[in-house]
């Protein structure tokens, strides 16, 4: 853009002398005399020549100005994506690091893998925060990535069909250390933090509306049950007394 402003600003700035040396000297028959085409000549080369010259050396200017400008942000991109690989596997790592290989799906009952998952999750936090506003795509892609990880990491903090790992203060450790495990009480704090819906955030899902009359009544016959289920709230109840 800037080089097409600078070639319209160097026509304009080469047409303006050659308007008035026409205005001034032209008339209607070309000249004969090969001496006034070397006076014209001498005018062009004079006037213009410096003027395309200047033009020249300020469209260079803007070429390696863009050139720079477009090195710089093709960094930042590949920054950026370096940023949140990063920041994904590291998260990916520390579920890893809690789950270990338990069959009952619950977390390993380990000082260094609390830690080691901890670490991780607080390494991936502060990597995340290198990623530029301008990789609006990658930061809306890395708020997915955290909420597939949380999703994951709240099943396994909270075992279906058994009793909570956050409940259970034997699976800590004594209050007094021992020779038996104690979980180190930060790297609790840094992973239960991560499992919760961040405090302050909103919801997405509260942007959806709720079912109304209208879209029941243009719900698929085969989502009866679906149906069903939503005309038993309250707000579809016809209240007592009501005529």
């Amino acid at each position: 853009m800037k080089i097409l402003s600078l070639a319209l600003l160097a026509s304009a700035a080469c047409a303006i002398p050659l308007l008035l040396w026409f205005w001034t000297f032209w008339s209607p028959a070309f000249a004969t005399d090969q001496e006034k085409w070397s006076e014209f000549g001498s005018f062009i080369g004079g006037v213009i020549s410096p003027l395309l010259a200047f033009a020249s050396f300020l469209g260079l200017l803007a070429t390696l100005q863009e050139q720079r400008a477009a090195a710089l942000r093709l960094k930042t991109e590949t920054d950026d994506l370096n940023y949140f690989n990063h920041a994904t596997e590291s998260i990916e790592r520390a579920y890893e690091a809690l789950a270990g290989a338990n069959p009952d799906g619950k977390p390993v009952r380990d000082r260094l893998a609390w830690l080691s998952c901890a670490r991780l999750l607080l390494s991936a936090k502060e990597v995340a925060k290198q990623i530029s506003t301008s990789s609006v795509g990658l930061i809306a892609l890395y708020d997915g990535e955290l909420e597939y990880w949380r999703s994951r990491f709240y099943d396994l903090l909270n075992p279906r069909g058994g009793l909570r790992v956050g409940a259970q203060a034997t699976f800590f450790g004594h209050p007094v250390p021992n020779d038996g495990v104690q979980i180190e009480e930060r790297s609790i704090r840094v992973i239960f933090e991560f499992a919760d819906w961040p405090q302050g955030k909103p919801d997405p899902i509260d942007a959806v509306p709720l079912y109304t009359r209208i879209d029941l009544d243009a719900m698929k016959p085969s989502m009866y049950g679906v149906r069903d289920f939503i005309e038993s709230k309250p707000r579809f109840r016809t209240p007592t007394g009501a005529g």
